[in-house]
């Protein structure tokens, strides 16, 4: 039926709301623990990093595991590309709204005022109000640092979003009343893409193509530092990989060459790398 991606601010019932809209549709969930089952998928080992990745670690952080930050980015892409050649999924978090900036998806963004969600917080964490603010505030930043690191984008910014929902929900029981007209909302809307903007067989294959594009770039870029190394990576055909551009010497175009070779889905590699 739809893609949708669900962005949400800490503690505003974006987290049920995505549970139920899902459980609603009968749609897969994306969240941080499938990420961290997607690690399987990767030929090198990837777990420091996803483990960071499903946290939303801030950069200071995460830095410390990569010899080119763009890895993360890779590994995002990679994962949210094939899980969205399935169709019928609920991605929460995850950027999902920047990466799958297509027609076909439906990108919801769910806030709620500070003091809600610091209420929200001191219920549910059973901590005092003072505590609530800094653990809040200190969300906040880590995920607001998070997007801009990984995507070079402001997660407030309204034309990221199809819809945007926000109130003055200070309760669960008042969510609840609330959730069936949010629900309903993005059901209207999703119909509309479908009818509209559907999810076809060739977006399918070129959102796997992606995925392999990205799980190649993330484990080349995990072991080769980016400073000599100009790569573009292509897959027309799924599973042929075609790398062009420029390396410094021999030995890093063959370590390339073999990096790729051992990915999972890769069934041939065009390597056309130059020796500057």
């Amino acid at each position: 039926m739809a893609i949708i991606t669900i962005s949400r601010q800490p503690y505003s019932f974006g987290d049920e709301i995505a549970q139920e809209i899902a459980k609603k549709l009968n749609y897969k969930l994306i969240d941080k623990f499938i990420i961290n089952n997607k690690v399987k998928d990767f030929h090198c080992n990837f777990s420091d990093e996803l483990h960071d990745l499903a946290n939303e670690k801030e950069p200071g952080f995460f830095k410390h595991f990569f010899k080119n930050p763009e890895v993360y980015n890779c590994l995002v892409q990679a994962i949210l590309f094939e899980e969205a050649s399935h169709d019928n999924i609920v991605i929460k978090g995850r950027g999902g709204q920047y990466i799958l900036n297509q027609p076909y998806v439906l990108k919801i963004r769910i806030m709620a005022p500070f003091n809600v969600r610091c209420s929200y917080l001191e219920k549910k964490e059973r901590v005092n109000h003072s505590l609530a603010e800094k653990l809040l505030a200190k969300k906040d930043h880590e995920r607001e640092y998070f997007i801009r690191y990984l995507f070079k984008k402001d997660i407030s910014k309204t034309n990221s979003y199809d819809l945007i929902f926000t109130g003055q929900i200070s309760c669960f029981d008042h969510y609840k009343l609330g959730a069936d007209l949010i629900i309903s909302t993005i059901l209207d809307y999703a119909k509309k893409i479908e009818k509209t903007q559907p999810l076809t067989e060739n977006n399918k294959d070129n959102l796997k193509r992606l995925s392999l594009e990205k799980r190649v770039e993330a484990t080349i870029k995990k072991e080769i530092s980016s400073e000599h190394v100009d790569l573009n990576i292509g897959c027309e055909k799924l599973g042929d990989i075609k790398i062009n551009g420029f390396v410094a010497d021999e030995i890093e175009r063959n370590k390339i060459f073999k990096l790729a070779q051992l990915c999972h889905g890769v069934n041939s590699v065009d390597n056309q790398l130059s020796v500057t």
